[in-house]
């Protein structure tokens, strides 16, 4: 728990005596005044957490001594009570509290409600300075999208066509790019791994467009959609008869891409007999179509992806090793969405603006509350859920903000983690003012007229709080 500093100013030597009994007794640090002046100094030099000032004092008064206190740049926040006889007058407490006073105790006063007003303010502060902070928090974090996004556009301009597609700052994504530019003028082929939804499709097509090979054909075969006799037919073709169904010859993906790209994505499903025939066109360039014996020679890069660990598949002999030396040349291991939270605002707002413009929709960004919420998702289906989750919500969305309501995580409406701290400071003072009541009433043996003397209010306010708050009047 935080030791408290009270800085306390009364001219009193039995009242400085009083201060550090019950104050020290209750776990703050004391430090003692008798001047207005000598206050001042101290608030400087000290920071209290809490000032405790009386009213009357010699040269310099109570009430001088807050106005100048709270046009100090260094003193002007720090919470202050007035502890004073002469506060019997309204007017007087009106004065006091204009002065910048955040709340008053008459003398002579009781200890535990002394105790409890303090307490009362510091849990205030506190939470006052909290929410700021997360004001201040939420506050940066829109200027870092914002700066984000203009980094992101300042960088673009110097990568090409294909890097342009590739969306991140992460260190991991921004080495990615680096490496894409390096090899693009080479025609090395390339492996790419990572988790299922990572974007492995879209920087296979980076690549291709990034190569000077962008002109040519750009040909993708899912090697995990098709049967064996399918897949053959699609990579290599086919000739007439072939097959039950092959009424005509066919062009494969390799033939077809003659001068560009394939990308082989989850290599890692491809049956072992047609390994080797891949084998042959990733070394020889040439292979012949299925049921046909004239060598085709084709001239392809080959990009392959995956997102089982290869070399586990070799060991366990499922995968050819000398396929996987010649596939795995240059060798890219993209990031899960979860190791790259600094990328989720800026693929937020690239989504936002691609499904707002593909439905005809106005939508100016997402509220702080949904963006809070997308940023603390795992997102186990990486870029591709996150991409449906943003879809989704601009589809529904009724306004120009998406709401966490529209942020379906896991098939649930997002909710961002709440604590005491993230409600409305209002609620918060009010569940005090509750608790104070509730033990004023409990000191005073359940009498109404002697809460509210100790708390400082009169019968009728203090029957409409009890009332306000639904407790039980005694």
């Amino acid at each position: 728990m935080k030791s408290y500093k009270i800085l306390v100013c009364d001219d009193e030597p039995a009242f400085l005596d009083l201060y550090d009994e019950v104050l020290m007794g209750a776990g703050f640090a004391v430090v003692k005044s008798a001047r207005g002046e000598d206050c001042l100094r101290l608030a400087v030099e000290q920071l209290p957490d809490l000032i405790l000032l009386d009213v009357k004092l010699p040269g310099m008064s109570g009430f001088e001594t807050c106005a100048a206190l709270k046009k100090g740049r260094q003193t002007q926040y720090i919470p202050l009570i007035f502890v004073t006889a002469t506060f019997q007058d309204v007017a007087d407490r009106v004065s006091g509290i204009e002065m910048g006073a955040d709340d008053y105790i008459t003398k002579p006063f009781c200890p535990d409600e002394l105790i409890v007003r303090v307490k009362a303010l510091l849990r205030t502060k506190e939470l006052q300075e909290k929410l700021a902070r997360e004001q201040a928090s939420k506050t940066l974090l829109h200027e870092e999208i914002l700066s984000l996004e203009a980094q992101l556009k300042d960088a673009q301009l110097a990568q090409s066509e294909g890097a342009r597609s590739i969306i991140g700052r992460n260190p991991r994504m921004e080495k990615i790019v680096q490496l894409i530019e390096s090899i693009k003028d080479t025609v090395a082929n390339v492996l790419i791994l990572g988790e299922t939804g990572t974007g492995k499709g879209l920087l296979a097509e980076a690549i291709h467009k990034t190569s000077a090979r962008k002109d040519g054909p750009f040909m993708k075969v899912d090697c995990s959609a098709l049967t064996e006799t399918l897949l053959e037919s699609e990579l290599f073709g086919h000739e007439v008869g072939a097959f039950t169904g092959a009424v005509k010859r066919r062009q494969g993906r390799f033939e077809r891409a003659h001068g560009g790209t394939v990308f082989l994505d989850e290599i890692g499903e491809i049956p072992m007999d047609l390994q080797a025939k891949l084998l042959r066109v990733v070394q020889d360039n040439e292979f012949e179509r299925v049921g046909g014996d004239e060598t085709i020679r084709v001239d392809v890069r080959i990009i392959a992806a995956t997102n089982v660990v290869l070399e586990r598949a070799v060991e366990q002999r499922t995968f050819r090793k000398d396929l996987y030396y010649r596939l795995n040349v240059i060798c890219i291991d993209l990031p899960p969405l979860r190791e790259r939270p600094e990328d989720i605002p800026l693929l937020v707002h690239h989504f936002l603006g691609k499904y707002a413009q593909k439905n005809s929709k106005q939508i100016e960004g997402v509220g702080e509350d949904a963006m809070r919420a997308l940023l603390d998702y795992g997102w186990p289906g990486n870029v591709r859920e996150l991409e449906n989750v943003i879809e989704r919500a601009v589809v529904l969305c009724p306004g120009r903000v998406v709401t966490p309501d529209l942020v379906m995580l896991a098939n649930k409406p997002a909710v961002s983690r709440e604590t005491s701290s993230d409600r409305q400071l209002k609620d918060i003072l009010a569940d005090m003012e509750r608790d104070i009541i509730e033990g004023a009433l409990k000191k005073a043996d359940g009498s109404v007229d002697r809460a509210a003397k100790a708390l400082g209010l009169n019968r009728t306010t203090l029957y409409s709080k009890l009332k306000k708050y639904g407790i039980p009047i005694p």
